[in-house]
This record gives structure tokens, C-alpha cells and sequence, in this order.
């Protein structure tokens, strides 16, 4: 065929509209709240089978299957108005004439398989209109009595459904205008197409046409649905944008206040505890100075009034290294100098003086062992040989202490070790224990001052306070694992010194926070 008349060219055209609409009917259906809009696709799809049945009718090299063609044709008009309705009833709701068009759907529905698949709808032979213009050609069988019956039971139909469209306009549907168009078109042309073969009027039928228009229409529909959807979600971005800002602002000031209160109570708790620590030594210094004044008012020295002063000396002792405690806690974050601190000189004398204390000779089967992995007896970190000798020694005891106070020198020993691993810049030096282990609720808590589970006469609560403020100043961490009946593991890291150049200075030095 050299042309393509038009009735055969808007068949084409109609074909290729309805398979793309379909296809992006059903993409768009697949996204949340779209779903109602899947309908569409079987619409469509309705529409590119109708508009290629078409071309049956209206090229010469095709009529032979003319017949066949107009019984699926009228099949596709009920399959196409079954869609749509179903369509309308997602996207505007209820109609109180909702069961006379189901009735009407049921009838014709059953009316289309009987056209179908019989000749009762349509004639065999079929009727040849050339029209005067164009060249056009139409190939058509004349419709029987139930053939007329189902056309005339659709045009009925799709007066149901332009009248839903037109009530559910007139309710506010922001789309109902243009389903009323919709609608409208397609049973307009439904009317003239039917009026034009009965009458032989040499004019030509603009069923496809007028659901290639359909088509236009329903994807100015999704268009305008995606650009409210878009304009919404912009104006609920903007809206959580600023909602985030506002309740961003109320969580700085929450937090500034939660900062504000910790820092309050942790002054009480410090206040409190210095107060305990102080309060009752004194309480008994106070006594016994008491004491020794009223035996002295009465012209008597008691006999056991140098008892009662070396109780006191020991007692002033204990307020002496609480105060110290106290003000070494508040001068490490001022250490503005660091120096180069040789490990294994200080490790050993640290592990010399520790086994003199209280702690182990309270607890003679407590041994210390050094394992050094380095590999290498200079080995150095940026630190202060004082603090360091401080830091290892508390550890040292607080292990010690994490066994119970056993006087014999027979059984089994209780191991202490000290570990030095060295990378390229950092220093590991761990500590580990076999004791009874730091209960999971105690551990967040074993750095804060004054907090201590030992017994009476066992510690302060100073100890890890100190020690901790020591290590950060010092540019280093302290990292502890514990686990009750299996001991504890404190490793501290450092800085490893390298050369002769001096360390750099730092000020008020603030790692992580455990």
C-alpha cells in the first residue's frame, strides 16, 4: 500500500498511544497511594486493541477478517467501560446509581460473549463503505438485533458514567472536568458512529479517534496528579525541614540544660563526697583532741592519750591524701609540657613500690608479671614520668584489690599482668586481673569522683577519678572491659616518642569521652 488513509493512520496511531499509556499507567500505579491509577492501564490497553481492530476494517490488504473484528471491537467497548468505571469508583467513591451500572456491566458483559463467539450479534457478509473523500475505506457486517442490544446497552452505560463524572465535579473533584471530557467524547462518538452506519451516511466513524483523545486526556490526569503530588511533597519537605530546625533548636537548649544539670550533680555528688571523706576523720580528731582537753583541765595525762594522738596523726594523714587526691584532680588538665618517658625503667619501679603498698601486702599471693611484646627496652612515650608512675600504680592496686584480703602465703598465686605492645606511633600498656570483675551497672560509673564499691578503709573513690584526668591530659585513653568472675582489663594507649625531638605541646587535652 503506497498511503495510509486516515481512518487506518489514527488506528496506528491509537495502537502505539494505548500500549505506551499502559506502560506508564502501570509504572506510575506501582508507587505508594497510585495504585487506583493500574485501572488506567486496562483502559488503555482496551483502547490500542479497539484502535487495532481497527485496521481490519479500514485497509483493503486486512478486511478480509473484518468480521472477526467487529465482534472483538464490541467486546472491548464493555471491557473498556468495566475499567473505567472501576477507575471512577477508586479515585471519586461511591454513586448512589452504582448497582444499576454493575447491572448494566453484567448484561453487557454477558451480551459481548455471546456476540463473540457466535453469529448472533453480527452478519457473515459484510458492507463495503468508500467514502467520497481521501480514499476512505470502511469494511464493516451489519449488526443483528442482540448486536444492536449490546450497542444500544453501552450508549446507555456510558450515560451512567458520564453523569458519575459530572456529579463528582460538581462535588470538587480536582480531575472531574476532564473525565466529564472524557466520557463525554467517547459516548458522543459512540452515538455518531452508530447513527452513521445505520443511516449510510457517507461519513466517517470517529470511535478510534475519539480514544486517542481519551487517551491525551487521561495522561493530562496522571501529569496534573504528579505535579499536585510533587507541589505536596515540596510543601511537606519545606514543612519538616522546618519542623526539624524548630525541635533541633529545643534539643541544643534540652541539651545545654541536661549538660547544665550533670554538671550541678556532679558537684553535689563531689561536694557530698568530700564532705563523707573529710567530715567523719575529723569527727574522730575532734574527739579525741576533746578527749585529751578535758584529761588535761583536770591536771591528769590519760594513759592512753598517745594513743589517742597517733589515732589523730593517722587520721590527719588520710584528710592530707584526700586533699592531695583532690588538687592532683584539679592540676592535670593544666600540664602544658610533656616530656620523653622511658616504659620499662618506670614499670619496673612502679611494679617495686606497688608491692610495698597496703593493697598487696594485705593480699600476699598477688604477683605482678611484665610481658613485654615490644621487643625493645627503650621504648618511650610522650608523657610525664611522675603521672605516668601515678596512673600505673593506681591500676596496679585497684587490681590487687579486685582479689579478696587473704593473709596466708600458701595456695595459688593471683596474677597480675602488665602488657606493652608498641605500634608505630601509639604505646598499649595493659593491665589485667583474675579478680571478681566490675558488674555491668557499676561500670559507667567507675570514673566519677568519690563513687566506690571497695569496703571501708579499701579507697576513696579518687583513685580512677584521678587517674583518668591524668591519662587525658597526658594525650593518652583508657579503655576498660570487665566481666563479673572473670576478672578485668584496663589498657591505656599512648603517644610513642620518636627521636630526640621534644614532644609537642598541648594544652587542655579532651580524647573521647568513655
Amino acid at each position: 500500500m503506497a498511503t495510509m488513509a486516515f481512518p487506518s493512520f489514527v488506528a496506528v496511531v491509537g495502537l502505539a498511544l494505548g500500549l505506551a499509556g499502559a506502560g506508564l499507567t502501570w509504572a506510575f500505579g506501582s508507587a505508594p497511594g497510585w495504585r487506583e491509577y493500574r485501572r488506567l492501564s486496562l483502559m488503555m490497553l482496551a483502547c490500542a486493541a479497539y484502535c487495532g481492530a481497527e485496521m481490519f476494517e479500514t485497509i483493503p490488504s486486512l478486511v478480509g477478517h473484518a468480521v472477526l473484528a467487529q465482534r472483538v471491537q464490541l467486546s472491548l467497548f464493555v471491557v473498556y467501560s468495566a475499567a473505567q468505571y472501576s477507575y471512577f469508583r477508586a479515585v471519586q467513591g461511591e454513586w448512589r446509581f452504582d448497582r444499576i451500572i454493575l447491572v448494566l456491566h453484567a448484561s453487557t458483559g454477558l451480551l459481548a460473549l455471546v456476540a463473540l463467539t457466535t453469529n448472533l450479534g453480527t452478519e457473515t457478509t459484510v458492507v463495503y463503505r468508500v467514502l467520497p473523500y481521501g480514499g476512505m475505506l470502511n469494511v464493516l457486517p451489519r449488526l443483528r438485533p442482540l448486536g444492536n442490544l449490546l450497542a444500544g446497552l453501552m450508549m446507555v452505560t456510558g450515560g451512567f458514567l458520564t453523569a458519575r463524572c459530572v456529579h463528582a465535579w460538581r462535588k470538587g473533584d480536582p480531575f472531574g472536568l476532564t473525565h466529564v471530557l472524557g466520557t463525554g467524547i467517547c459516548l458522543a462518538a459512540g452515538l455518531y458512529d452508530f447513527a452513521v452506519f445505520e443511516s449510510g451516511a457517507p461519513l466517517p466513524f470517529l470511535m478510534a479517534p475519539s480514544f486517542c483523545v481519551c487517551i491525551i486526556l487521561f495522561a493530562i490526569v496522571l501529569t496534573r496528579r504528579f505535579i499536585q503530588d510533587a507541589l505536596a511533597l515540596e510543601q511537606l519537605s519545606m514543612a519538616l525541614g522546618s519542623r526539624v530546625s524548630e525541635h533541633s533548636a529545643e534539643l541544643v537548649v534540652t541539651r545545654d540544660a541536661l549538660e547544665q544539670a550533670e554538671r550541678s550533680a556532679a558537684l553535689g555528688r563531689i561536694a557530698a563526697g568530700v564532705a563523707h571523706e573529710i567530715n567523719n576523720p575529723a569527727a574522730a580528731v575532734t574527739a579525741n583532741l576533746e578527749y585529751l582537753l578535758a584529761e588535761v583541765d583536770g591536771g591528769r595525762l590519760p594513759p592512753d592519750g598517745p594513743e589517742a594522738l597517733r589515732e589523730s596523726i593517722e587520721v590527719m594523714g588520710r584528710i592530707r591524701r584526700i586533699v592531695r587526691q583532690l588538687l592532683d584532680a584539679g592540676r592535670v588538665g593544666s600540664i602544658q609540657r610533656l616530656e620523653h618517658v622511658r616504659v620499662g625503667e618506670l614499670l619496673k619501679q612502679c611494679v617495686a613500690s606497688v608491692s610495698r603498698s597496703e593493697a598487696f601486702l594485705r593480699r600476699p599471693r598477688v604477683t605482678v608479671n611484665v610481658v613485654r611484646r615490644d621487643g625493645n627496652e627503650a621504648l618511650e612515650i610522650v608523657g610525664r614520668s611522675d603521672l605516668f608512675l601515678q596512673v600505673l600504680g593506681n591500676l596496679l592496686v585497684n587490681a590487687a584489690q579486685a582479689y579478696p584480703i587473704a593473709a596466708d602465703r600458701e595456695g595459688d598465686r593471683l596474677p597480675i599482668r602488665v602488657v606493652v605492645d608498641a605500634l608505630d606511633d601509639v604505646v598499649g600498656i595493659t593491665v589485667e586481673d583474675e579478680g571478681s570483675g566490675i558488674p555491668a551497672d557499676v561500670l559507667p560509673r567507675i570514673f566519677e569522683p568519690f563513687f566506690t564499691t571497695k569496703p571501708l578503709g579499701e579507697g576513696t573513690g579518687l583513685g580512677l577519678a584521678v587517674t583518668i584526668g591524668i591519662v587525658r591530659s597526658m594525650d593518652g585513653s583508657l579503655d576498660v572491659e570487665s566481666r563479673i568472675g572473670q576478672g578485668t582489663r584496663m589498657r591505656l594507649t599512648f603517644r610513642r616518642a620518636h627521636g630526640d625531638a621534644p614532644p609537642a605541646r598541648i594544652g587542655m587535652s579532651r580524647p573521647s569521652e568513655f
